[in-house]
């Protein structure tokens, strides 16, 4: 198994951009486990070497030669395709750290992954569904998605997983993670939720996660014309009864 760590200045080693090219060839020839997290730097400026992840790049790429550049952005390119932690849209670092280190083990135990990386490693076909019924491409329309399941099925691992892939497609992204229990009467938790965002009128990506009522939606997410073209709103819940309430007509069931 081998963890690879991306960090601003992960890309100022040549030693380690060729670690990770043997480290690919080996999950390609070897079928070996490759775990991916991100600290403080997106998956696509990793991908592309653009940002400040682009400029270090740019900088150990001086003199070298272009086979040895281009295998180090091919295995850039490669390596983002594996879903993986994003420290950004975790709320607690903590929280993020500690189901890595329980992932870890369980794997190197040969005991069954945690749900968590579970969704993260086997969940492809999920993440796949779901931006289809995105639809990112289909033009200005402001469209709402609800992912519907029973609680610890996975829904806020997949809810992240697509914020993190998807978040280079809009202006900002927000994701307002388990809102259940987080308003201790209706004035203070539309002032909470309202503050978290102020994204009104621009093009954005938002995940409300764990609601479980109605108000909260229309508090975050009332009208479709509060937010700009293209945008997209993702609500995981357990009850797919407030979802048809509020007039969510694209939902995706997740079911052991």
């Amino acid at each position: 198994m081998a963890i690879v760590l991306f960090s601003m200045h992960y890309a100022s080693s040549t030693l380690r951009l060729d670690e990770l090219v043997e480290i690919m060839k080996c999950r390609k020839e070897l079928g070996q486990t490759v775990m991916t997290i991100y600290y403080v730097v997106k998956p696509s400026d990793v991908k592309r070497q653009r940002g400040y992840f682009g400029s270090v790049f740019e900088k150990v790429c001086a003199g070298r030669s272009v086979e040895d550049i281009e295998k180090w952005k091919q295995a850039l390119e490669e390596v983002t395709e594996i879903l993986g932690y994003e420290s950004s849209i975790w709320q607690s670092e903590a929280e993020m750290i500690e189901n890595v280190v329980n992932d870890v083990s369980n794997m190197l135990n040969k005991a069954a992954p945690s749900r968590d990386f579970d969704g993260l490693v086997g969940m492809e076909n999920h993440i796949a569904q779901i931006s289809s019924l995105l639809s990112l491409d289909s033009g200005d329309d402001v469209r709402m998605v609800g992912i519907w399941g029973p609680a610890g099925i996975g829904k806020t691992t997949i809810a992240r997983t697509l914020c993190g892939k998807l978040s280079d497609s809009f202006t900002h992204t927000a994701f307002v993670e388990s809102i259940r229990g987080s308003s201790e009467n209706d004035h203070a938790f539309m002032l909470h939720l309202q503050e978290q965002l102020l994204l009104m009128d621009k093009k954005v990506l938002i995940v409300l996660d764990d609601v479980y009522d109605l108000r909260q939606i229309k508090a975050m997410a009332g009208k479709t014309q509060w937010f700009g073209c293209g945008s997209r709103i993702i609500i995981t819940t357990t009850d797919k009864k407030l979802l048809k309430a509020h007039g969510v007509d694209h939902i995706y069931p997740m079911f052991i």
